[in-house]
């Protein structure tokens, strides 16, 4: 697949766990409403029989203490009595509108029946009926005189009106109690539809999520295998020597022509280290690690030398660059042989400043550095010398062997020169047979010793065909404000007053 289909997949994906997520987490939360709930409604129903079982007992104290008034007894003994009955009647009253007061309450019992309520209703006349005959009960057996007769009445009415009074609280007790075994019935239900929406989200998630994402995984990681096969088969096919390496150097991964530099001695080995197994020309792999790690992780174009396994000599650019190989941290570095670049740079080089025939440096060199060369002599206050050569007679080697022949002395004097002088010494063709000697830091004497030197071993050599043969020389130092044409010309003048002093000498020009 491409990036942009796993792109959509992964977007579809999300979009799915955060909808699952939702849903789980709403019927977790409505599945714990309905908990606190069905707790509440068992605390509802428990606290009303409570009170329910409070009403029966005050009511059942408030028969027996006027029963107690109606005995015999002493003045104290009936006193109390009365106020107990007082006591339990005002303690009734508030437990019966409480119970009332609840019956309202829509927050606690948000389920009541027309039916409790109506309950209610025909309870709450037998209720203030009772309380009535007590407290005319209590008023008539404090007067003095009281008609036994009409206390005897009241108590017969609370009696019958009690009896009913605890029917209809029996009866309100019992619906209650139904109710809520309804309510509780209700609410299993209810958790047994929620755990069905849990575990179809469940099944939502497994098929809509998490076997496309296990699908998913499993394609990118099959599509990141092969593109770390077709990663390898193409370095295998790069040009350049190419090393995958750790962080500390140990070589990972390496291409056909990255063998072909690891030196001898490490082919057995089964680990090998970047920095051991390369035969590194005065260059430092290990800090060059360090910086590509440290770095931005990017090094490019650095030039150095290694040493093959052969023992040659390769030019090599170097550039690193920080990655990811196989899931962990790699360094990546390619090594370019540039060696046939550089020969042909160094050709093209030696075409421009070195005469083709003899290898001596040509008049364009001696252009691009005479100026310098006679600046520096100037501001160092250093002496500057130079040394004009022409071969005796040459033009009648010409005439006599043809010119590949006159090429040929010219390739022997070329030689002579260069193995005679210094390598801070400048050999250049000016054309022809005149060639030029520029000797830096040497004065006139020094020259002159240097173009004695070559005479004599020209002097000395045989040319196979041409045998024996010589040359003048003309010997200048530089003066203070003398620039090269006047120099030039002065060695020029001493190398013609060679010649007509009879050749194969040198002469030091005047001032």
């Amino acid at each position: 697949m491409i990036e942009e289909e796993y792109s959509t997949i992964y977007k579809r994906l999300i979009r799915r766990f955060i909808i699952s997520s939702f849903i789980l987490l709403s019927v977790f939360m409505l599945k714990q409403f309905i908990i606190h709930y069905q707790i509440v409604q068992e605390e509802n129903t428990s606290y009303i029989v409570n009170i329910a079982g409070r009403q029966r007992m005050l009511s059942q104290k408030v028969v027996k203490d006027m029963s107690l008034i109606q005995l015999d007894q002493t003045i104290s003994d009936d006193e109390r009595y009365k106020t107990d009955m007082e006591d339990s009647l005002e303690l009734w009253k508030k437990s019966h509108y409480e119970l009332l007061d609840l019956n309202k309450s829509e927050t606690i019992f948000s389920n009541n029946s027309s039916r409790i309520n109506q309950m209610y209703q025909d309870l709450e006349p037998i209720f203030i009926s009772i309380i009535d005959e007590a407290n005319l009960f209590l008023k008539e057996s404090r007067e003095s005189g009281a008609d036994i007769t009409k206390t005897n009445e009241h108590i017969s009415t609370i009696l019958f009106h009690e009896s009913e009074y605890l029917k209809k609280m029996d009866s309100i007790v019992c619906t209650y109690e139904i109710e809520a075994k309804e309510s509780v019935k209700l609410i299993e239900q209810t958790h047994t539809i929620l755990f069905l929406i849990i575990l179809l989200t469940i099944v939502f998630i497994l098929i809509k999520i998490f076997i496309p994402l296990l699908d998913y995984l499993k394609s990118a990681f099959w599509n990141a295998n092969e593109s770390n096969k077709n990663l390898i088969k193409m370095f295998q096919t790069m040009k350049g020597a190419l090393f995958v390496i750790k962080r500390d150097g140990q070589i990972l991964f390496m291409n056909g022509d990255a063998e072909k530099i690891i030196s001898k001695e490490n082919n057995s080995k089964e680990i090998l280290y970047l920095a051991t197994s390369v035969n590194w020309i005065k260059f430092d792999v290990t800090e060059l690690i360090e910086q590509v790690k440290n770095g931005d992780g990017r090094i490019e174009d650095i030039e150095t030398t290694i040493e093959d396994k052969d023992g040659n000599m390769i030019s090599v650019i170097i550039s690193a660059v920080t990655g990811i190989y196989n899931g962990s941290e790699a360094v990546m570095i390619n090594l370019f042989d540039v060696t046939a670049q550089k020969q042909a740079e160094n050709a093209l080089k030696n075409i421009a400043i070195k005469d083709e025939l003899t290898g001596l440096y040509n008049r364009h060199f001696l252009e691009s550095i005479i100026d310098e060369e006679f600046d520096r002599a100037k501001r160092y206050d250093i002496p500057l010398s130079a040394a004009l050569l022409d071969l005796d007679h040459f033009k009648k080697v010409n005439d006599k062997w043809g010119h590949p022949v006159g090429d040929s002395v010219l390739k022997l004097t070329a030689n002579l020169l260069q193995n005679n002088i210094r390598k801070s010494d400048y050999a250049i063709r000016i054309g022809g047979e005149e060639l030029l000697i520029l000797m830096p830091n040497t004065d006139s004497q020094g020259a002159y010793v240097t173009a004695e030197k070559v005479r004599k071993a020209i002097e000395e050599a045989i040319h196979p065909v041409v045998g024996r043969y010589t040359a003048s020389f003309g010997v200048a130092e530089r003066t203070m404000e003398e620039k090269y044409t006047d120099l030039y010309s002065r060695i020029d003048k001493a190398l013609y007053q060679a010649k007509n002093n009879g050749r194969n000498r040198v002469v030091i020009a005047d001032i």
